[in-house]
């Protein structure tokens, strides 16, 4: 369950995304849950055959604050995977994942 928008990812999920980005194409997102990260043209041109909008990774900032505005849209579904050789996830933050984390935060605070 999403709380509030989130300002940037909260660690370790950041560092993951930032590494990711390192070698990422492009950027992608289904308009639901599903937040892709290309990591090579051959990931990139399966995801166009898809039908998927392809947004060019130029500048690592930008792409993080796009995939920051796709998450905090995202239904609770969410999740982001960096894709290589068209075929193999490398899940970053996997369902749920961030709001159990979010979740286990909250009640260590109480």
């Amino acid at each position: 369950m999403k709380m509030t928008d989130e300002l940037t990812f909260k660690q370790p999920f950041l560092d993951k995304i930032d590494a990711a980005l390192n070698d990422a194409v492009s950027i992608t997102f289904d308009g639901c849950h599903k937040i892709y990260i290309a990591l090579d043209a051959k990931t990139h041109d399966g995801f166009v055959r898809y039908d998927y909008d392809m947004i060019p990774v130029e500048d690592k900032t930008d792409a993080i604050d796009l995939l920051l505005q796709w998450w905090n849209v995202s239904c609770g579904l969410r999740f982001i995977n960096a894709v290589s050789n068209d075929d193999t996830f490398h899940g970053l933050i996997e369902q749920f994942e961030y709001d159990k984390e979010q979740e286990n935060t909250d009640e260590n605070s109480n």
